[in-house]
Formats: C-alpha cells, structure tokens, sequence
C-alpha cells in the first residue's frame, strides 16, 4: 500500500496511471483505476496519448498526421488487449471501493496493481476534527485489503497548503 501526496496532484496522478498502465500492458496483469476526477474517456485519451507518443493536446484537437494514424491504431489495439479497468464513479467510499475489489478478484484472480485517484475526493464521513482518525481508518482498511487479495494499491492524495502570515504549513498524512 503507498500513499502518493502532493500540492498539485495531477502531477502525481500522471506518474501513477503510467505505472498502472504499464503494469498491466508489459506484465500482462489486470489493473484498476478509480478515478473520482477524470472520466473515463480522458483516462483513455491520456493511455492512447502515452502509449502512441503523440501529444494529448494534438489528440484532442484531432490535429494529426498521416504517420499519426496508425500509431493510434497500434496504441488503441496494445490498450485494448490489456486489462485495465476503469470506474470513474465520483465521491466513493471505501466500502464500495472494497466491495468492487474484492468482486474482481473473485472474478479475475490476481490483480496486478490498483490506483485510488483521489483521496480527497472520496466520500469519507469526517467533521473537521475527524479527518485525521477518518483518514487513518482508511489507510488501515486498504492496507488490510491489499492484503487479503494480495495487490499494491496506489492512493493519490492531494495536500493542501495553508497559507499563514508568509509561512506555508501542509496538511500531513499519516498512515500506520
């Protein structure tokens, strides 16, 4: 189980869903994305953008070459033969998270990698003096899954910089 955490997450969201993207294209093992920010279409647009080396902006603003074509041709098929799954369910919670991780594992066997994009995005049942213990309880419940159907999960968070008389002071995640 690892925490990725930064000011800016997308930075860290980008890291993370190449590595899911890779474990499942070249190690042929089954991953999953539950993406609570982006769709699933901008995920794909994102995998196709990375796996034909050819800018997301020239993807979406459909400005294409020629040889572009069939680099998105191979990108598409290499994406499709892999088995990456996607939920792009917005404001989980970490019930229905562990309930469709358990179910895929009972139906795929072994995953190769999960990525939880974004913490703070999901719905926890915290009051402003909760967070800390709400957060805690659900690092311990990922790592207790990951555990039981034996898979690394990735969960992005984002930290959120308070500004306090010049001085910056971040939020901290902990997780035991």
């Amino acid at each position: 189980f690892m925490v990725f955490a930064a000011d800016n997450p997308e930075d860290v969201s980008v890291l993370a869903r190449n590595i899911t993207e890779n474990v499942a294209i070249k190690s042929r093992m089954p991953a999953v994305i539950f993406s609570m920010e982006k769709s699933s279409d901008i995920l794909f647009m994102q995998m196709l953008a990375s796996q034909s080396d050819i800018s997301i902006k020239k993807l979406m603003i459909k400005s294409l070459e020629d040889d572009d074509v069939a680099k998105i041709k191979k990108a598409s098929k290499i994406i499709s033969n892999s088995d990456i799954y996607i939920d792009d369910t917005e404001n989980l919670s970490k019930a229905e998270i562990g309930i469709a991780l358990e179910d895929m594992w009972h139906d795929k066997g072994d995953l190769g990698l999960v990525l939880i994009d974004r913490l703070d995005l999901m719905r926890l049942h915290y009051n402003k003096d909760s967070k800390p213990g709400d957060v805690k309880k659900l690092c311990e419940f990922l790592k207790m899954l990951a555990a039981k159907i034996n898979v690394t999960i990735i969960l992005i968070s984002q930290i959120e910089a308070k500004a306090d008389m010049g001085k910056c002071h971040y939020t901290t995640i902990k997780c035991y």
